[in-house]
């Protein structure tokens, strides 16, 4: 029987290659395992399903910033590990006293208040605190100032024109 390569199947980001033989059955192997399917179609969900079972790791390091005010920033390493193959979240491992936990953080993060840098030196950081508490402290004060100085444009107008009237 002759096997002829019929293309390939991409899937949550790989590509297996797939062969059809004379008898009409579609053939790929990923992971080791063997699929095999009465149809194109049929072979590309086997092929679907094993692809979202497998575990492919990466190590990508990271650290988060969060808190960031007055008091400095707030910091955590993290190594990102991979994406979860169902919801698209990031899988990230902390080591947190010594101990690993893991997590996974939404792919949608819409929390400004906090950033993600690379694998950024102590130094660094260092510098990022140090200029947060710089530009929070400058917030604060330029609130003040404005609070001191600001007027009710409106109400002063109305009360003028009030007590010209009389």
């Amino acid at each position: 029987m002759t096997e002829y390569t019929a293309g390939e199947i991409k899937t949550h980001g790989v590509t297996v290659p797939i062969t059809v033989d004379d008898h009409g059955t579609w053939e790929a192997t990923h992971a080791g395992n063997r699929l095999r399917a009465d149809s194109r179609d049929q072979l590309a969900t086997m092929i679907a399903r094993a692809t979202k079972q497998t575990t492919r790791r990466v190590s990508v390091p990271f650290v988060r910033v969060t808190r960031k005010g007055t008091s400095g920033i707030t910091v955590r390493r993290g190594t990102a590990t991979g994406v979860h193959s169902a919801n698209g979240n990031i899988l990230v491992t902390w080591v947190i006293r010594g101990k690993e936990a893991r997590e996974q953080l939404s792919r949608y993060w819409g929390d400004t208040q906090k950033e993600f840098f690379g694998d950024v030196s102590d130094d660094v950081l260092t510098e990022y605190h140090r200029l947060v508490i710089a530009e929070a402290t400058a917030r604060v004060a330029q609130r003040e100032f404005s609070d001191k100085h600001k007027i009710q444009l409106h109400d002063l107008v109305t009360e003028a024109l009030d007590t010209t009237e009389s």
